[in-house]
């Protein structure tokens, strides 16, 4: 059983079935897809939504609580980036850093007070990694994604 923190308590992370996306859903979107593969981790979340603006576009969050704890979120999508992070932060960002893992390149994204945001380009997709995870952890994430088959829509 996985836990999560919430607050001072530690309570089980609840089942989730949004790891299962369905063939139909997939093919609705523009985009290649995938699903990481993070076996020590639960996925807790996901959701679906349209981004809008000059490079918007369909967009998938899973939502994951780590081994440690903490949460968090893989997000894909066709939209351009700064529509993307926009979308996801709530509103602008600037950039703090780069990290590359494997074979690609993450744009770091931050400020003070705020969760750090990591995004690559995929070429088709945009992938965006946040949350309350360590860098550790999102370095994780990163490699997973940078390794996994996308599914075509």
């Amino acid at each position: 059983m996985f836990l999560q923190q919430v607050g001072r308590r530690r309570v089980p992370c609840p089942p989730s079935t949004s790891m299962r996306v369905s063939s139909t859903t997939r093919r609705s979107w523009a985009f290649p897809s995938g699903t990481p593969r993070c076996l020590s981790w639960q996925s807790n979340s996901g959701s679906r939504s349209i981004i809008s603006g000059n490079e918007g576009g369909d967009s998938s969050t899973v939502g994951f609580v780590t081994a440690g704890g903490r949460y968090v979120r893989f997000t894909q999508s066709d939209a351009g980036e700064d529509e993307l992070v926009r979308f996801v932060a709530g509103g602008s960002r600037r950039v703090t850093g780069a990290q590359q893992i494997g074979t690609r390149d993450w744009t770091v994204y931050g400020g003070d007070g705020v969760e750090a945001l990591w995004v690559s380009d995929f070429g088709d997709v945009r992938i965006l990694i946040g949350g309350s995870g360590t860098d550790e952890e999102f370095t994780e994430l990163a490699t997973t994604v940078g390794v996994a088959e996308p599914l075509t829509p």
